[in-house]
């Protein structure tokens, strides 16, 4: 695993940063906690304006303990980008939605021109568009049997 520490040329050193940490090959219960560890290393050092940059693409296992560990990263006060090509990782980050919430860039060049840009304006993630009912929209709420019939 390894961090590595990025200034814009127009930044001071606690804002307007990036910090790239690269993934170990598998991210499972064995090697979440460093990799959490570098994370957390890797925010304090971007800063609140900041932009860290997980590099995903060493990564050929990726266990459910990762997938809860980029789940955390939505709520940072930093900018988080992904870096992610392999069927290893993008199919669990697709599955799970994550995808939808934390951005996904295929190499590490498009992460740091992205980095470069300013952050969108930050979105609520991905919910439903409404709730599901627990009965079809067809039966009435007294009623056994299915309205026009």
């Amino acid at each position: 695993m390894t961090l590595a520490h990025h200034n814009a040329s127009s930044g001071s050193p606690l804002f307007d940063s990036t910090v790239v940490v690269t993934a170990p090959a598998e991210v499972d219960m064995l090697t979440v906690h460093e990799l959490g560890q570098r994370l957390a290393e890797a925010m304090l050092l971007a800063g609140r304006g900041g932009t860290v940059v997980l590099d995903l693409s060493p990564v050929c296992f990726l266990g459910t303990c990762g997938l809860e560990l980029l789940s955390t990263l939505r709520d940072w006060p930093c900018r988080v980008l992904l870096v992610a090509s392999t069927r290893a990782v993008l199919r669990p980050l697709r599955l799970t939605c994550l995808d939808r919430s934390l951005p996904v860039l295929a190499d590490l060049g498009a992460a740091l021109a992205a980095a470069a840009r300013p952050a969108p304006p930050p979105s609520r993630g991905w919910r439903p568009l409404r709730a599901a009912s627990s009965r079809p929209r067809a039966w009435r709420a007294g009623s056994t049997r299915p309205r026009g019939r």
